[in-house]
């Protein structure tokens, strides 16, 4: 267990100021009758992807035509799709049940022509670790890890150390180039929802009940930000959004959306509804929106004005 040399404590006052500011909030999917979940924006901010329940299928909406596309419609392809930074390139893991049993595989998938490439086949253990986007692909199979260059020859210029977090038998583990290092600042427990800053410096996770950490690369508690789910940096690691959600057991009851600033240890409410349930938030790659979904499967795109 890392010693934790430094926990900033969230206080429960939640406020509005200037540093963040909602600009707008659109319905994108008013027009569309079907039901999504788990937005994400593709790596050029053109598009959103998405999926319907059961992480069925991968979708895409383009922001600027309005026009609706399937990208497959395989099981369980929606479930922590890797969008790459050049806009064109898709990592998922669909899966087939065979005798009871999941099997796995790892595909790649052009946005640009829907051309799809299997990496691997239908396997018992196959799962993929948050990542930096770097010319390299990592995966683990038998949590064994592994690595190959990425398809798209674009992103053979993103020639950075490869960096991955993933949480396996209750540990969460750091990989830095090929060595896989144990870091569970807690001792084993829930770790979930855990991820790198863009720069691979800084971890991102929830344990347990007690809300969202942030680490450095050593296993170093740097801040903890308190009932926070689903935390997510924002392109310069300065932000995190995340949402505080209760349940009674069987659903949602309620949910809203924050962002922590980093600098000034202080979370920003930015949504307030009664009738909405906002969940899973993403953010652009401008750090400028945040898409989210309803517990109805509506998609938000939300314009934000945040002062550095």
């Amino acid at each position: 267990m890392k010693k934790i040399f430094f926990t900033l404590m969230l206080l429960s006052t939640l406020a509005y100021s200037q540093s963040v500011k909602v600009l707008e909030n659109k319905l994108l999917t008013g027009k569309i009758s079907e039901h999504f979940y788990h937005p994400h924006f593709s790596g050029d901010n053109n598009h959103i992807i998405f999926t319907k329940a059961n992480y069925n299928g991968l979708y895409s909406l383009n922001l600027k035509t309005k026009k609706f596309e399937t990208i497959t419609n395989e099981k369980g392809a929606g479930y922590k799709p890797l969008i790459y930074s050049d806009g064109k390139t898709i990592l998922y893991r669909p899966y087939k049940i065979k005798k009871g049993l999941k099997y796995n595989s790892i595909k790649t998938v052009s946005l640009k022509n829907k051309k799809i490439k299997t990496i691997e086949s239908f396997q018992r253990e196959l799962s993929v670790p948050n990542q930096m986007k770097t010319n390299k692909i990592l995966y683990l199979k038998n949590y064994n890890l592994k690595e190959i260059d990425a398809p798209n020859n674009s992103l053979s210029k993103l020639k950075k150390q490869n960096k991955a977090v993933f949480v396996k038998n209750n540990s969460l583990y750091f990989v830095n180039n090929g060595k896989v290092i144990e870091l569970s600042p807690f001792g084993k427990g829930i770790y979930v929802w855990a991820s790198l800053s863009k720069d691979g410096n800084k971890i991102l996770f929830s344990f347990a009940n007690k809300g969202a950490y942030v680490c450095d690369i050593k296993g170093n508690i740097l801040f903890n930000i308190k009932d926070a789910h689903y935390p997510k940096f924002s392109p310069d690691a300065q932000y995190i959004s995340y949402m505080i959600d209760k349940d009674n057991g069987d659903y949602f009851t309620s949910s809203d959306l924050y962002i922590y600033s980093l600098k000034e240890n202080k979370s920003y409410k930015i949504t307030d509804t009664n009738d909405k349930i906002e969940m899973y938030a993403d953010w652009s790659h401008d750090g400028k929106k945040l898409v989210y979904q309803t517990t109805e499967g509506e998609i938000y795109l939300m314009k934000l004005d945040i002062k550095n």
